[in-house]
């Protein structure tokens, strides 16, 4: 009985201790000891037109839904700080609503 307390003793410690290390140190970034830690490079902004592409995807190809995704690939075009220049996303939500969700 005394065994069985002791090692379940020592396996909660073992635990607490793994569970206590920082996942911020180096060590556990995976990055060697006293090198600098490497900072991701950004992606460049998606232009609108690949905006208005990646949420085409979204709006079903059936013949009524033609018009949505003729108005998202011409708003796709128009610069967004443009005068009278759609969002995106309005177009998408309308196409929503009419019933031209791309189904799974």
């Amino acid at each position: 009985m005394i065994k069985h307390s002791t090692v379940l003793s020592v396996l909660a410690v073992a635990l607490l201790a793994a569970c206590s290390k920082s996942p911020d140190s180096p060590a556990a970034a995976g990055q060697a000891e006293g090198q600098p830690a490497q900072a991701s490079t950004p992606r460049p902004p998606q232009t609108r037109e690949a905006k208005a592409q990646g949420l085409m995807a979204l709006i079903d190809t059936a013949p009524q839904c033609q018009e949505y995704r003729q108005q998202l690939e011409e708003a796709g075009k128009v610069p967004a700080d443009a005068a009278g220049a759609v969002d995106l996303n309005t177009i998408v939500a309308a196409a929503h609503a009419a019933g031209c969700s791309k189904k799974p």
